[in-house]
């Protein structure tokens, strides 16, 4: 199987799979969706996971499209499987940091077919709106408490900053940015 840089999905992100429709509206997966990140490190969506297709928090949806879009579907499906609560006590849910969770979903977003600049906005978003845990029960700082609209406004201008910068922006410097961001954005709060 070809490597993109950010990895490959076994089956590959081109196979048509079956996904089942739960009574919630989410859905169950039928196999497993195995993606090998560039470091080649592996991350499984076991067959059972459950997803909603890309998980976007509501304030910030309006930025990426329709949940079960093929662009990004894969590399939703194994972010589910480690942050989802749906998927909690199953075997890959939160076993890794949230970081290296965010952060390999941006590469199984390139690895999907998502271009570069879509894929560092949509991290941008699991940044300021997913999920975060800790591995060693240490608080956590979240942006939760602020305002949905302040999150929003947020995320629009960092789709500006990712937008302007371009393909030349890497995932260090979007990783930078955002913790930038965030300080600025918990000290007016």
């Amino acid at each position: 199987m070809e490597a993109t840089k950010g990895g490959f999905f076994t089956p590959s992100h081109l196979t048509q799979i079956d996904l089942t429709t739960r009574s919630d509206g989410q859905f169950d997966t039928l196999i497993d969706i195995i993606f090998e990140d560039p470091n080649g490190k592996q991350w499984t969506a076991p067959a059972g996971t459950i997803t909603d297709g890309a998980s976007i928090p509501s304030v910030i949806a309006s930025f990426f499209g329709g949940k079960l879009n093929r662009e990004h579907l894969f590399a939703a499906i194994v972010h589910d499987a480690y942050c989802a609560e749906a998927n909690t006590g199953g075997p890959s849910f939160q076993i890794e940091s949230w970081e290296d969770t965010h952060r390999m979903f941006y590469h199984a977003c390139i690895a999907n077919g998502t271009n570069r600049i879509k894929a560092g906005t949509m991290y941008a978003g699991v940044r300021l709106g997913g999920p975060r845990w800790s591995l060693d029960g240490q608080n956590l700082t979240t942006l939760s408490r602020l305002d949905p609209e302040v999150i929003q406004a947020e995320m629009s201008y960092c789709k500006d900053w990712i937008e302007q910068e371009g393909d030349t922006l890497t995932l260090d410097d979007i990783d930078r940015w955002m913790a930038e961001r965030e300080g600025l954005l918990l000290q007016s709060k």
